[in-house]
C-alpha cells in the first residue's frame, strides 16, 4: 500500500484557548491501544516518566520548524529515515553510527544534485513501537499478544505480555551515544581541515530525532508546558522527541491520537494511505493546523509532481546503514533468491547502505537536470 506522509506546521492554536491538555485524548475512542494487566507498575512507570528530563528542547524544536517552512517555500529539501522498528539492542555504537553515515552521505549527495540545504530527520531515539492489524495472533495453537515493539512487549512468543516497565528503556542511552558519534565526526572534519573558513558550515550538524506518537501514555508524560523561547510565552512541547507522526490507522479525525496531536507546538506529520478521501483530509489538516502555518510538505513520487505542475521537498524512507538484504533491486542487483542472506528486520524491510545512496543519487541526478534546464541560457 502506498502511503504519504504530510508534514505540518502545528500551530498549536488549541492549546493556547485552553480547549486542550496533553490528556484530553483520554476521553475520545482509541485506537491502537496498549492493555496493561499491571494498572498498578503502569501508574509507578508513568510517574516516572512524568520526571524524566527532557530529550529535546524548545529551542531545537523551533529551529526545525523554521527549517520545514524553507523546505514548504523550496528553499530545502528534507531527508527523513531509519529503522521501521528500532530494538533496544540498537542502542551501541555500530547500529548508531551506520545509521548517521548514511543519512549524512545521503543528505551531501542530495546537497550536491539540488544545491539547497538538506534537513534530516532520523526515525531514531522512540521508533520502538508499531501498529498491528491484529493485537493478538496464534502461536503453536495458541492465542499470544501481537509484537508491538520493544517499548510494549518481546519478540519472543514467551515475552509477548505488554510490559510497562519497558517505556522506560533505551532511549536516554540511544541519544548520548548519537552526542558521541556526531562529535567524533567533527573532530574528523577537523583533522581533515574541513573546519577552515571556507567551510565553516560544517562546524555543527543539525540532526533531528523523530518517531511515531503512537502511545500515548509515553507521549502525555513528555508533554511539557515551557516557555518559547521566541515569544517568550508558555507552549506545550513533545520533549521526546523533535518530530512526531500519526500513523494511517490512528488518524481518524474524532478519535484520541489526533486529539493529542492538534495541540503540541512540534511539527508534525499525518500518513495518509488510499483510503483516506480528498474531503477528509482538508478537515484533518483544519484540526491540526487551523492556523495555515507555513510548513505543510506533501511527498509523493518525482513525476507525479512534475506531472502536475510541483516540486518533490522532501523523502521519507524506511532504512539502514547495515548490509542487510531486505529489499530488492539497487546497484547491487539484489533479486528475492538474495532476501535469506541477511534479512534482519523485525517488522518492514529497510534499504541496505548500498541502496540507500542509489536513491539518493537517483534524486540528486533529477534535481541537478531540473536546476540545470531552469538556469538562463548563455
Amino acid at each position: 500500500m502506498s502511503v504519504e506522509q504530510v508534514t505540518i506546521e502545528n500551530s498549536n492554536h488549541h492549546a493556547s484557548d485552553g480547549t486542550w491538555t496533553p490528556s484530553t485524548w483520554r476521553t475520545k475512542k482509541i485506537n491502537q491501544n496498549v492493555t496493561y494487566e499491571d494498572k498498578e507498575s503502569l501508574q509507578k512507570v508513568v510517574e516516572k516518566l512524568n520526571h524524566v528530563p527532557p530529550l529535546v528542547t524548545p529551542t531545537e524544536i523551533n529551529k526545525l520548524r523554521h527549517q520545514l517552512e524553507q523546505v514548504a517555500l523550496n528553499k530545502a529539501f528534507l531527508l527523513q529515515g531509519g529503522d521501521c522498528a528500532e530494538l533496544f539492542d540498537y542502542c551501541s555504537q555500530e547500529p548508531i553510527e551506520s545509521k548517521l553515515k548514511v543519512l549524512l552521505q545521503m543528505s551531501l549527495v542530495l546537497i550536491w544534485g539540488s544545491r539547497i540545504p538538506v534537513i534530516r530527520i532520523a526515525r531514531m531515539c522512540g521508533q520502538y513501537a508499531k501498529p498491528r492489524s491484529n493485537e493478538m495472533e496464534m502461536y503453536e495453537g495458541k492465542e499470544i499478544h501481537s509484537f508491538r515493539g520493544d517499548i510494549i512487549n518481546g519478540y519472543e512468543p514467551t515475552d509477548r505480555q505488554p510490559d510497562p516497565d519497558r517505556l522506560l528503556k533505551g532511549t536516554r542511552q540511544e541519544y548520548q551515544t548519537i552526542v558521541d558519534r556526531l562529535t567524533d565526526t567533527l573532530d574528523f572534519m577537523k583533522t581533515i581541515g574541513a573546519d577552515s573558513p571556507f567551510t565553516n558550515t560544517l562546524n555543527s550538524i543539525d540532526l533531528f530525532m523523530s518517531h511515531e506518537g503512537l502511545i500515548l501514555e509515553y507521549e502525555q508524560c513528555m508533554t511539557r508546558l515551557l516557555k518559547d523561547p521566541e515569544t517568550g510565552s508558555q507552549k506545550w512541547y513533545n520533549v521526546g522527541a523533535h518530530f512526531l507522526w500519526v500513523g494511517d490507522r490512528t488518524r481518524q479525525l474524532d478519535e484520541a491520537h489526533i486529539e493529542y496531536f492538534r495541540g503540541i507546538r512540534n511539527p508534525i506529520g499525518v500518513k495518509v494511505g488510499p483510503t483516506m478521501q480528498p474531503e477528509e483530509l482538508k478537515k484533518l489538516l483544519n484540526i491540526v493546523n487551523p492556523d495555515k502555518e507555513i510548513g505543510r510538505e506533501l511527498s509523493k513520487v518525482i513525476h507525479t509532481h512534475k506531472n502536475n505542475a510541483s516540486k518533490l521537498n522532501g523523502v521519507h524512507f524506511e532504512l539502514t546503514g547495515e548490509g542487510v538484504t531486505e529489499c530488492i533491486g539497487g546497484s547491487m542487483e539484489l533479486s528475492q533468491v538474495d532476501l535469506e542472506q541477511n534479512y534482519k528486520t523485525y517488522c518492514d524491510p529497510r534499504l541496505n547502505y548500498e541502496q540507500s545512496l542509489d536513491v539518493a543519487f537517483l534524486i540528486a541526478k533529477y534535481c541537478e537536470k531540473e536546476r540545470n534546464e531552469s538556469l538562463p541560457a548563455l
